[in-house]
């Protein structure tokens, strides 16, 4: 997508002219609580300052491409410097991963790994890999790649760093939720079989694969209903399950509000699903559900 007139114009400059105008404009997207802003400003300048021209260049040519084609999306090594700048100071101390185990026993199986999570906020997949980071498990958030729609690429410059960050396949929404603008629903399915496909490559590379089966954030933070079309993804061959239940991004970034606010972030994976061991594709998908509410606060599993 092409970068907001403001922030183009701005990066234009030489990377040592925009050091602290940029951590400024980018700071000001945190809502002005506590000592936030001010860590998020010194802690981007301080990236900015270790970043070569060359390297600085290359990472403004990668965000004027990213998200302009469907499927991989790899996150870029500047771009995951700064998101943690940013993301540091607005997940409060006692935020926290658990059950990080269940996910390295999964990996030891030595099959693919899908992550079944719930959808709260554009900042879920940046939370739970600044907060791996933090706690010395980088080497596996690295390898999450989500499964991302057309949005996570527009909007204002926080959201777009942000998907800097993380790996990504960008898919096509699902004609549940609703159609894109051109694509009638038989282009929908074929960039979604392309997208599995991707997918299954990625996962025998080595990739961890995160879906949220709900297809769009929550209105209201508790558990929606997974689509009906999540079925052939948590089927794919080979693949073992991994849900993953997530707390308090909604509470970083609201659904009206464009600014950032720091908060407690919790999120905890549990047990692998093994879909062989299920009948038909839809006990499949209740099965992930049922997997997921299990990690969450009963206010937030949904009927």
């Amino acid at each position: 997508m092409p970068l907001p007139d403001t922030l183009q114009t701005m990066l234009a400059a030489p990377r040592e002219s925009i050091i602290e105008p940029l951590g400024a404009f980018l700071a000001a997207y945190i809502h002005p609580t506590d000592e936030a802003p001010g860590r998020v400003r010194r802690g981007l300048e301080e990236v900015l300052r270790s970043t070569s021209d060359a390297e600085w260049r290359a990472y403004i040519d990668y965000l004027a491409a990213l998200g302009l084609d469907w499927g991989q999306q790899d996150a870029h090594p500047v771009g995951r410097a700064m998101t943690q700048a940013l993301m540091e100071p607005l997940l409060a101390p006692d935020s926290r991963i658990e059950g990080v185990e269940h996910l390295e026993a999964a990996l030891g199986r030595g099959r693919r790994v899908l992550i079944v999570g719930n959808h709260l906020s554009y900042v879920d997949p940046t939370a739970a890999w600044a907060l791996m980071h933090r706690q010395g498990q980088g080497h596996l958030a690295d390898r999450v790649t989500a499964v991302a729609g057309p949005k996570v690429y527009e909007g204002e410059p926080m959201r777009l760093m942000g998907a800097s960050a993380n790996h990504a396949i960008k898919v096509a929404q699902s004609s549940q939720v609703s159609a894109e603008g051109g694509l009638g629903p038989r282009e929908i399915v074929a960039i979604a079989r392309s997208s599995m496909k991707l997918a299954g490559e990625l996962m025998d590379d080595g990739r961890v694969v995160l879906i949220y089966p709900e297809g769009t954030r929550s209105r209201t933070g508790a558990l929606g209903p997974f689509l009906k079309a999540v079925g052939r993804w948590l089927t794919l061959d080979g693949v073992l399950l991994v849900p993953f239940g997530l707390q308090g991004t909604d509470r970083i970034y609201t659904l009206d509000d464009d600014r950032l606010r720091p908060t407690t972030v919790i999120g905890a994976y549990g047990p692998a699903l093994d879909p062989s061991d299920f009948g038909r594709r839809d006990e499949v998908v209740a099965a992930a559900r049922t997997a997921v509410q299990a990690l969450l606060p009963e206010e937030m599993r949904g009927a």
